[in-house]
């Protein structure tokens, strides 16, 4: 069975429509991807579906949270004759009225479009009344296309609503991503567990296998022109007054995307922005010259403005692609030497993640401190200001405060002054090892070790998830503890993680092993210790190469009392 539905833009004149037919037992996020692919927009804002009788509203958003509804089955709904509407981006307001014309005999589990009127809609313009200042930028509709990429569809069959599982074409596709991202930020993280390491290698096939079905069916980007062509002419003046560029403001469209395009390939300019780039963006650069394209979530690109500036992305598809211009000018300015700097920027935005992942805040001074105790350099704070101030410009979650140092998100509402009224008593924690210090900022990850080992054993055996997805939970759950997460927040994470808990006794248990790991996790309000560490009170490390000193030591200040008593108070 099918519906066939006629889905017209509100107050667009001449009216811009699709027919569409449709397979029943399908959720409300699909029928978000059919509309979307059918009129061109790009999955970059939230959505809902609002039936006026009996009352009822879906709300979905482009990276699927768990207080979404739109994972509700669209069938009950499905009245012949019925109308309702579909509004996109609510800043916009695009609203879509859809009348559901006749209830059809229909056994594929894709869609189809069996008529069409008027182009692509224009993402971000003011709406249907700013879409016609920008109607000679809208694309034609390529009714012949969109209907073979629906063919590609397999959409699952739902036969109920799960607040949980958003049961959409795109999961498996968001879960490999993921894993992708994460088994490239652990590294060997499993590696000698040949089990775990098997599950792996079968993850990252499939998702090889997937990647290698998109890029059979898009074609391959020329010039990084022919991407800023479909942007709108206030996307292109956004992306120039970011890279402080100027001079642009008379020039057309058309003659404004050549322009930024050959400032952005100029040489020194293209050297500057890479050499600022973090090692992840690096890698996913360099991955998707190499591949022909690789698979990104809308997160990942809205956090590089790198990956944003440098290539195209296909939001429906959530797939990344280098230009052929960009990458020949690329090989042109990745000498050894330009490789080198590039690696210095990279280890020196290392310690500053590390530093921020650790502690939250630091005064710039103690910050170039532990700089120069590991690097054995003389790095002064000026030069240290003016380096993490031009990552603050590419977009880097930095904040530079009254000789401070912090994680953005400290800075609303001076929250930064309640934790460093929390940190007060407790001396910072500096690994001996250089390298446990540059991997926190490198994994942004606190990686699990004997301490924490419990708590993938409670995963593994008592909810019985094996790799990779006992260490995507542990990530999950590992970051909400960090944050001082409530008791409610982490168990319906495992939930939504799959994890089957129900029961006061399965609670309990859950809410043991989380305290317990909460309590092993290094924390901002202990200036990077443990709960447990602090409570030993042991491992108070001055600096790399200096001996560790124990709270029953002579205090190093000379002063003949122990260490405890003297100036481990401070």
């Amino acid at each position: 069975m099918g519906y066939q539905l006629k889905i017209t833009i509100k107050n667009s004149h001449p009216p811009i429509w699709r027919r569409i037919l449709v397979p029943d037992r399908i959720t409300f996020f699909d029928l978000d991807d059919i509309i979307e692919k059918a009129f061109g927009w790009t999955h970059g804002h939230m959505f809902a579906f609002d039936f006026q009788y009996p009352a009822g509203e879906f709300v979905g958003s482009p990276m699927h949270d768990k207080k979404d509804t739109a994972d509700e089955c669209i069938d009950e709904w499905m009245d012949e004759g019925r109308s309702f509407t579909y509004t996109y981006d609510f800043g916009d307001d695009w609203e879509h009225v859809i009348k559901v014309e006749k209830i059809v005999p229909y056994d594929k589990r894709y869609p189809q479009v069996l008529k069409y009127k008027g182009p692509n809609m224009v993402e971000d313009c003011g709406g249907i009344w700013g879409f016609y200042d920008y109607e000679d930028e809208a694309v034609p509709f390529d009714m012949e296309r969109v209907n073979a990429d629906y063919q590609k569809w397999n959409l699952p069959v739902v036969m109920e609503t799960s607040r949980h599982v958003n049961k959409s074409k795109y999961d498996d596709k968001d879960d490999m991503d993921e894993w992708d991202m994460l088994k490239m930020l652990i590294g060997s993280l499993t590696s000698d567990d040949p089990e775990d390491m098997s599950g792996i290698e079968q993850w990252m096939d499939a998702m090889r296998e997937h990647e290698d079905c998109i890029r059979e069916n898009v074609e391959e980007i020329k010039s990084l022109e022919d991407i800023y062509k479909h942007y709108s002419k206030d996307n292109l003046i956004e992306i120039a007054k970011f890279h402080g560029f100027t001079g642009y403001r008379k020039l057309s469209k058309k003659d404004l995307s050549r322009w930024l395009k050959n400032h952005l390939l100029e040489t020194t300019f293209m050297k500057n922005t890479f050499s600022r780039a973090s090692e992840k963006e690096l890698h996913l650069f360099e991955s998707a010259i190499e591949q022909h394209g690789i698979c990104l979530t809308d997160e990942l690109m809205e956090n590089s403005s790198l990956l944003m500036t440098y290539g195209g992305f296909n939001a429906a598809l959530e797939f990344y692609q280098v230009p052929q211009d960009v990458q020949d000018k690329y090989r042109e300015i990745c000498t050894p030497e330009f490789r080198e700097e590039c690696l210095k920027n990279q280890q020196f935005m290392d310690y500053c993640d590390a530093a921020l992942f650790l502690y939250g805040v630091l005064p710039v001074e103690k910050f170039v401190e532990i700089y120069n105790a590991y690097e054995g350099a003389n790095l002064n704070i000026s030069e240290a200001v003016e380096r993490i101030e031009a990552y603050i410009h590419t977009g880097e979650p930095y904040v530079l405060k009254e000789g401070l140092f912090m994680d953005e998100d400290l800075e609303e509402e001076d929250m930064f002054c309640g934790l460093l009224k929390k940190q007060e008593k407790y001396s910072y924690y500096i690994p001996e090892d250089r390298e446990e210090f540059l991997a926190y900022g490198r994994d942004e990850f606190q990686k699990p070790d004997e301490t924490v080992q419990f708590f993938m054993t409670y995963l593994q055996k008592k909810l019985h998830k094996k790799a990779p997805e006992d260490i995507m939970i542990y990530t999950y759950v590992q970051e909400e503890l960090r944050m001082n997460a409530s008791a409610e927040e982490l168990i319906d994470t495992l939930v939504d993680c799959g994890c089957k808990i129900s029961s006061q006794k399965q609670i309990e248990e859950a809410m043991k092993n989380l305290w317990k790991l909460g309590n092993n996790l290094r924390k901002w309000d202990y200036r990077g210790h443990t709960y447990v560490e602090i409570q030993k009170n042991e491992k108070i490390i001055a600096f790399p190469g200096t001996k560790k000193v124990y709270p029953n030591d002579p205090c190093p200040c000379g002063s003949g009392k122990k260490y405890k008593n003297c100036c481990g108070k401070k």
